[in-house]
């Protein structure tokens, strides 16, 4: 599984100092700003300042020494307020909505050109979706209706063959699945060949808001949230209560053997081989067979299974829960995933359940909420079309020069330490070597192009970019590892305004959407992100860097053997 490691605070905080920062006296004359430029939009943004750093942004009465925080930005804190749809408010923040906006005027273009554009093309793709996202009279006039023939295949007789494949479906039409999902990633032990996963599924809660005692309230919000869910579904409130109490004990049974966060970090316990033959056991209740097969899976061989005691326990609630409750428990489950894509009236009970959760509404108007799930289903489409209109060459190649600028500052310090033994710095340059820092966007986009997209089927365009994106990463099991550029939702995405660093290849990918003030400008530019090297080495096997951790490890020990020797020599 691909473990990209966030480096935005190193960014907001070095890179937007070393883009924007100059002192008082050096700067240049302020010019006017055009009431219609993009910074002038920005600092509407922010609260009538600049992006990034500012001198305008200080409060100089304030003493540095006690309030270091008002001294550096009293005057923005002054000005700031939290939005209505938000939890909090920062420069970052601010930042994101700048892309938000340029991806919504985005949005809003393709779907006025969808029409005249090439079926399968970027723009008709992304037009088309946003635009039945965007139909909220034929949304709310068809209800739950596109998911009529789902309801449907879950209500048949289910024995553990059925169920399997059922559980195949869900997890094609909703990317996420409900029960268990089937994955392929590189091995967590062999990052060279490509495994089969198989993970036990999310939770409608976080596992502490299942077990806290003073969580109580947030399990009563919970369970009136998927009551109405299932009423707008066609439930009597009486069943769709009972319901989603059930829901609720059978979800916080799992919750009690999930990892916790310490636990997730020990890849042995969170990533555990065994022979698919012991799979078949572990899951009983579930005909694996049938399940790889509707997949597409071969079976056989070795699988790594995820949340091995969550699983466990999955198997034994299906095999004590009656066939009603467990076509119920699907039911919920396909609702919930797909509720976004259908009747603007699942807002309410989201809203209602948001108050209880921050103790206010933060569900964003639909526009947003189109916006926001765009990226998810049709993440390189959207952002071929971003590069095109935001990005220019010039950024790029002088992000990609600087790039080379440190990366060999950094050979030259690594050649210049003294105190690393000979074996420890070829590791280090050798390291060094393959790192790869990759600029803006991918060198070859994924193709979407024979995925259907219609004007008029929202839910239906979800669904089957769901099973384009799933099949596709299914596929890869039996080729070389290859893993996709720019492709991570929240991190890497060119459209996303974070970075990522991959230890299975060693790279680093910053997206087009951060190269932009205030993290950067062409007098400045994002040396920081070099900083960060990311964590999750431990899944690494091979023998030379265990050996070069070892001497690094050695290398030290001498180092602070000679400083405090040193030290000792200069008391006498």
């Amino acid at each position: 599984m691909r473990r990209l490691a966030s480096t935005r605070l190193i960014l907001g905080t070095l890179l937007a100092a070393s883009a924007t920062l100059l002192l008082p006296g050096c700067s240049s004359p302020a010019k006017p700003m055009d009431a219609a430029s993009p910074a002038a939009a920005d600092a509407a943004r922010n609260f009538g300042f600049p992006l990034g750093f500012s001198p305008s942004k200080m409060d100089t009465t304030a003493d540095p020494r006690q309030d270091f925080r008002r001294y550096a930005g009293g005057r923005w804190l002054d000005a700031a307020t939290i939005p209505a749809d938000q939890l909090e408010i920062s420069g970052y923040l601010v930042m994101q909505e700048t892309v938000q906006a340029q991806l919504r005027d985005l949005l809003q273009q393709a779907a006025r050109t969808s029409g005249a554009a090439p079926t399968g093309s970027p723009t008709q793709q992304v037009g088309d979706f946003y635009a039945s996202g965007m139909d909220v009279d034929r949304l709310a006039s068809l209800g739950v209706q596109p998911l009529a023939s789902e309801f449907d295949r879950i209500a048949k007789p289910q024995g553990p063959t059925a169920l399997a494949q059922e559980l195949a479906r869900l997890q094609l039409i909703t990317g996420g699945g409900a029960i268990m999902a089937v994955l392929t990633s590189p091995h967590p032990q062999d990052r060279t060949r490509m495994a089969i996963y198989i993970g036990d599924t999310g939770l409608g809660l976080g596992v502490d808001n299942y077990l806290k005692p003073d969580a109580q309230r947030i399990r009563d919000g919970y369970i009136a949230k998927m009551t109405d869910y299932l009423v707008l579904a066609g439930s009597t409130p009486e069943a769709a209560s009972a319901t989603a109490q059930k829901v609720l004990a059978l979800e916080t049974r799992v919750a009690k053997r999930k990892l916790t966060p310490v636990e997730k970090r020990d890849p042995a316990k969170r990533f555990v081989p065994m022979p698919y033959a012991d799979a078949k056991r572990l899951l009983s209740t579930i005909d694996l067979d049938a399940n790889f097969r509707a997949l597409g899976l071969p079976t056989g061989g070795e699988v790594v299974v995820v949340e091995v005691e969550a699983l466990r326990e999955r198997n034994a609630i299906l095999a004590e829960s009656s066939p009603e409750d467990t076509r119920a428990y699907l039911r919920l489950e396909l609702l919930r995933q797909m509720a976004p894509y259908l009747t603007p009236a699942f807002d309410r009970p989201d809203a209602a359940f948001s108050v209880v959760l921050y103790g206010k509404d933060v569900t964003p108007p639909r526009d947003k909420q189109v916006a926001l799930a765009t990226p998810g289903l049709l993440g390189h489409p959207l952002s071929q079309l971003y590069v095109a209109k935001y990005l220019t060459p010039e950024s790029r190649r002088d992000v990609e020069a600087m790039v080379a600028r440190v990366k060999a500052q950094f050979r030259a310090r690594i050649e210049r330490n003294g105190w690393l033994s000979p074996p420890t710095r070829a590791q280090a340059l050798a390291k060094l070597d393959r790192t790869e820092i990759r600029v803006g966007y991918p060198s070859q986009w994924i193709d979407y192009g024979k995925v259907a997209i219609r004007r008029d089927d929202y839910a239906g365009n979800a669904m089957r970019l769901n099973e384009f994106l799933v099949r596709r990463e299914l596929a890869k099991l039996g080729k070389p590892v290859e893993l996709d550029q720019f492709a991570a939702p929240n991190t890497t995405l060119p459209i996303v305004i974070n970075a990522g660093y991959d230890s299975s290849w060693n790279g680093i990918e910053i997206p087009a959407a951060f190269l932009q003030p205030p993290f950067y400008d062409r007098q400045g530019g994002p040396g920081g992100q070099l900083l960060h090297d990311g964590r999750g080495d431990r899944a690494r096997t091979d023998a030379r860097l265990r050996l070069a951790r070892a001497a690094l490890r050695r290398d030290r020990q001498r180092a602070r053997l000679v400083d405090r020797c040193r030290r000792a020599a200069l008391r006498r």
